[in-house]
């Protein structure tokens, strides 16, 4: 498990290197005149700093072998800067034993052994360098 989140992490750092740029950027188009520059492709309407975020979703699992998983996922935020923010996670879950649970148990006698999950919570820093939105 170490390995695999250091793992992780070291590709996340490499990664995140290589993009720095900001709305303010001036961005250099070889195929121009050497006198034009472009700074702003697209106007940015919606500003993301000193904002409030809010995600609501229905989550259903569709992986587990004995349960049928349905939940609840809350995740708020708050952009203090452009690119910055900081948001919580919140999930709460709902399990039940499908027919794959009852068959196994009557058939065999035998009851599987299921671990279920009641609720997530996190903590996490939200980088977001780029805008974009739905047209």
């Amino acid at each position: 498990m170490k390995k695999e989140f250091r793992t992780y992490f070291i590709w996340l750092l490499l990664c995140s290197f290589g993009v720095q740029a900001a709305e303010d950027s001036l961005y250099d188009f070889h195929w121009l005149d050497p006198d034009k520059a472009v700074y702003v492709l697209q106007n940015k309407i919606h500003k993301k700093e000193k904002s409030f975020f809010v995600d609501l979703a229905y989550v259903a699992n569709q992986t587990a072998t004995f349960q049928d998983t349905r939940g609840i996922l809350i995740n708020p935020g708050y952009f203090w800067h452009e690119e910055w923010g900081i948001e919580v996670l919140f999930l709460k879950y709902q399990n039940q034993n499908n027919a794959a649970f009852k068959n196994v148990k009557t058939v065999n006698s035998v009851v599987p052994y299921v671990r279920r999950h009641d609720q997530t919570m996190a903590l996490g820093l939200v980088w977001a360098p780029f805008y974009g939105k739905v047209n």
